[in-house]
């Protein structure tokens, strides 16, 4: 890892601070690793956390337990899955009181 050093005016303007800048060499200037995920392809990944006892998921978390999160995990899939065609998409999705999507492990 390398750093980088820069000198900026503190808040109250009257010193400099030393800023250290540490960045990674392992990738490139769109910020997407230069190891590939899968299939020689970058990962892009979206996180979301669906509330368990939300009106929108109660009657599915009612039924079985981590349905809140399967189902905005498949929203994702819908809206970003194709949209990014040189980039492999995981949704990764939580719901609020623990269950945890099946394809986010």
């Amino acid at each position: 890892m390398k750093a980088r050093k820069m000198k900026r005016k503190s808040k109250d303007g009257n010193s400099e601070e030393l800023l250290i800048i540490y960045y990674c060499e392992l990738r490139r200037p769109d910020g997407c690793t230069l190891i590939p995920w899968r299939a020689g392809r970058c990962l892009a990944w979206d996180v979301t956390v669906p509330g368990t006892l939300a009106e929108r998921y109660v009657n599915l978390t009612s039924k079985e337990c981590g349905l809140a999160a399967a189902r905005a995990a498949d929203e994702k899939m819908k809206k970003y899955g194709n949209a990014l065609p040189s980039m492999e998409f995981l949704p990764i999705c939580i719901e609020v009181l623990g269950p945890i999507d099946p394809n986010t492990l």
